[in-house]
């Protein structure tokens, strides 16, 4: 399988448990890994033919921005279902982090890793 990947995307969101997460928010790094057979995209060099990584990262920025989850195990499927479901791609792996979560102690990110196929 062939793999296409987003690294490093970053958005502010509020998403958590507790009602001081979902009223300040706070910052999330995103990566994604898309699986598919790309070997038609990658001899035609055709966008329209392909994965637009552009309108991919529009569809994780709307879920991030607009939507609010508790869990990131949460936002994590539902970035995953979602590319899933709207580009041509055969699974999706999320990669969403919480930046310094209100967690006591010395914890600089939480990160949920989803895994959704066709």
């Amino acid at each position: 399988m062939d793999e296409l990947n987003l690294r490093g995307m970053s958005f502010f969101g509020y998403h958590g448990v507790y009602p001081e997460e979902r009223k300040l928010g706070c910052q999330f790094s995103i990566d994604l890994q898309l699986k598919g057979d790309f070997s038609f995209e990658s001899t035609s060099d055709d966008i329209r033919q392909t994965v637009d990584l552009v309108e991919v990262y529009r569809c994780i920025e709307e879920i991030v921005c607009e939507k609010s989850f508790n869990l990131i195990e949460t936002l994590a499927e539902e970035i995953a279902l979602t590319v899933l479901a709207d580009f041509k791609v055969n699974q999706v792996t999320a990669f969403v982090r919480k930046l310094n979560p209100p967690i006591p102690g010395a914890v600089d990110t939480i990160e949920a890793v989803i895994t959704r196929s066709k």
